[in-house]
């Protein structure tokens, strides 16, 4: 890839922005489903796995995890800088989870090649998050990670 030596100097341009959720972000938004009586324990429970499956930070640069929390949904996102623009990073989604207030569960889905989310039929859903980033972690089917 060719990278210009302005932007080979200044790396910090291709450090993506923190991808962490404040707890006063939820408390603007009403709509969200995200069992709001625990918004700090999501974020907490994130950030915790997040930290723990980064790449080196030598490659961080190229190649970066992170998370990001949309309406009722977690999805896990892969973060690279685009081919064209080094600078500019895209984000690139490989895992959901989507919580139904009504049941209390997780839904978990993955995105195939066409860009379209499938539930994941080994195991739909799920009772809590962690259990959700323990199954994404396995991947016994290489649906999230390939």
């Amino acid at each position: 890839m060719y990278l210009d030596k302005e932007v080979l100097r200044n790396r910090q341009l291709f450090i993506p922005p923190p991808l962490v959720a404040s707890a006063d972000r939820f408390k603007l938004k009403k709509y969200m489903a995200l069992d709001i009586s625990k918004p700090n324990e999501i974020i907490q429970i994130m950030e915790r796995h997040i930290a723990s499956i980064r790449p080196e930070p030598n490659i961080r640069h190229r190649l970066d995890l992170g998370y990001e929390l949309t309406g009722n949904s977690v999805f896990l996102v892969e973060l690279r800088p685009a081919w064209n623009n080094p600078c500019e990073i895209q984000k690139h989604p490989y895992a959901k989870a989507t919580f139904v207030k009504s049941k209390k569960i997780w839904k978990i889905y993955w995105m195939r090649a066409n860009l379209k989310w499938y539930p994941y039929d080994p195991m739909p859903i799920v009772y809590n998050l962690e259990a959700f980033l323990k199954i994404v972690d396995e991947d016994a089917y290489g649906c999230f990670k390939g």
